[in-house]
């Protein structure tokens, strides 16, 4: 399911990245284009080869602006996409937990500790859910508790609450 997410977002990004490139394609031909070949017509074999180097640079930097607006506007559709999704309720019972210690070291000698917390739920069906959830979400669920989960569904699934019904 997670894949097919994935491909998703990334055929969103690449139908975006190609409507925006070809608009600033469009509209340097049409509005740029005629200016500048009036302006370097006139001159050397030289001008003329650096007009076409500025029109290969100016291509590849326009494709990689796009690119960049393109996943912004992606990953923002997405978080609409996620707060306009309905809540998900399934009878679970937390199958594990995991917290995950990270040390990172930057150039100027400081150091960061970064823990990440996972809890993995086992639905009645069988179904394994995986949320990266909060420290204090992490210390009140144990494993073996049984309950009703609250999530919602997109790119990665973000965990709303864990209301404990039985204890093991």
């Amino acid at each position: 399911m997670k894949n097919r997410i994935k491909r998703i977002f990334l055929s969103r990004v690449v139908v975006i990245t190609s409507i925006l490139y070809s608009i600033t394609i469009l509209v340097y031909f049409v509005f740029f284009y005629e200016k500048f070949v009036n302006i370097y017509g006139e001159y050397t074999e030289l001008l003329k080869s650096m007009y076409y180097d500025e029109q290969v640079n100016l291509s590849i930097e326009s494709f990689a602006v796009c690119l960049v607006a393109a996943i912004f506007i992606a990953l923002i559709y997405e978080e609409i996409v996620l707060y306009t999704k309905p809540i998900i309720s399934v009878n679970t019972r937390l199958k594990s937990k995991e917290s995950v210690f990270h040390s990172c070291k930057n150039n100027m000698g400081f150091s960061s500790v970064v823990y990440n917390y996972t809890l993995t739920f086992e639905a009645d069906n069988g179904v394994e859910l995986s949320f990266i959830v909060t420290p204090k979400h992490y210390m009140i669920i144990f494993e073996g508790n049984k309950g009703i989960l609250n999530y919602k569904q997109g790119i990665s699934n973000s965990f709303i609450s864990f209301h404990i019904t039985a204890i093991e």
